[in-house]
């Protein structure tokens, strides 16, 4: 049997962020691989020819024998199971650098929706990814704010393990934006840290749209937020985690 990957051109609204994301990205961009009529774009018309010609990993093995075009500009890559994680990590690349989609047919998920970016990385209590997605912010915060609503619901108490978010900077692990949703208080808390534990610090936000700035303006380098906010200065142990502890956890 064969491992199924898709690349593709992503769909993107009038402000050009990926619309396929979300729970049901995959359902959606299944109508695209099934559509009847074959339509290309030069980006995908160009990589089938270079993975065609020759111009991939050792170790990738084509179960077909090439890649195909097929539905609604979509790239079908089928190999062999021996060889899924380093086609993964190959096609991953392909799509960072290409700002292309990719998706995992076999497993029914959408992977990258084609505006990742591999300056942060994205952790939440499901996930850990060396990428950032600006589309897929506000599904993570939904996700995070309904994960904690529902522990509060059926164990009267709020837990940060049940979901988080957390942003941080590729280079600088001690650089990053976390948030967790406080379902006693309606609202949100939120860190940010610059290196060192005495940079650490916490603010207060009620509506959810004001954190997803705040995430917004972190991956984009606008300090804006550090001003729209009461922050105060966060001493240990009262943060919600201790990341230091944490990345030794993690091997970092």
């Amino acid at each position: 049997m064969s491992y199924d990957f898709i690349i593709f051109t992503p769909d993107v609204n009038q402000h050009g962020t990926p619309v396929l994301v979300g729970e049901n990205a995959w359902q959606r961009l299944r109508f695209r691989v099934d559509a009847a009529e074959v339509t290309a774009d030069d980006r995908l018309i160009a990589l089938r020819d270079a993975v065609n010609a020759g111009e991939r990993p050792a170790g990738v093995a084509l179960a077909d024998g090439a890649v195909r075009l097929t539905g609604d500009r979509c790239l079908l890559i089928a190999v062999d199971e021996s060889s899924v994680n380093a086609t993964g990590q190959w096609l991953s690349a392909l799509s960072l650098s290409n700002h292309l989609g990719l998706a995992s047919a076999t497993d029914k998920a959408v992977i990258f929706c084609g505006d990742e970016t591999d300056e942060f990385t994205t952790e939440t209590a499901d996930i850990e990814m060396p990428t950032f997605s600006r589309a897929e912010l506000p599904h993570l915060l939904d996700a995070v704010r309904k994960a904690q609503v529902d522990a509060h619901a059926d164990h009267g108490k709020q837990d940060f393990a049940e979901d988080f978010l957390i942003v941080g900077m590729d280079e600088k692990p001690e650089y990053y934006v976390q948030a967790v949703y406080r379902p006693e208080q309606e609202s949100w808390q939120v860190e940010y840290r610059l290196g060192a534990q005495s940079r650490h610090y916490l603010a207060t936000v009620r509506e959810q749209e004001e954190v997803r700035q705040i995430f917004f303006d972190w991956v984009t380098r606008d300090t804006a937020y550090q001003t729209r906010h009461d922050w105060r200065l966060l001493e240990f142990p009262e943060a919600v985690i201790d990341y230091s502890q944490h990345n030794e956890e993690r091997g970092l």
